[in-house]
């Protein structure tokens, strides 16, 4: 039974094996509430790329707060809605150290 993206809480409504259609870098926010504006502009993306492994602190799209979730270099397959710089490891920008995969 194939997985489908939405089950992992992301909007993408094909099997997640499918090739990403859009890619963007990631900007962590410095402060983060359930209420501030969405880091990822084009909304919660279905897996975040990592260029190395690390840690990052992000909400999800019930806006619960997740904190120093581990992640592998490569696909990571979450769907947050902010990503936040505090308890983060993977926050600079050059080289690019995460990108959301749509």
């Amino acid at each position: 039974m194939p997985i489908y993206a939405g089950d992992l809480g992301g909007s993408f409504t094909g099997v997640r094996g499918d090739p990403a259609t859009m890619l963007r870098l990631i900007t962590p926010s410095a402060n983060g509430s359930t209420g501030s504006t969405n880091t990822l502009t084009d909304g919660p993306c279905r897996m975040l790329a990592a260029a190395t492994s690390g840690t990052v602190t992000f909400y999800d799209q019930t806006g619960t707060l997740v904190s120093s979730y581990p992640l592998r270099a490569g696909e990571n397959p979450i769907g947050p809605k902010q990503v936040l710089s505090t308890g983060s490891t993977l926050t600079t920008v050059a080289p690019p150290a995460m990108w959301a995969l749509y």
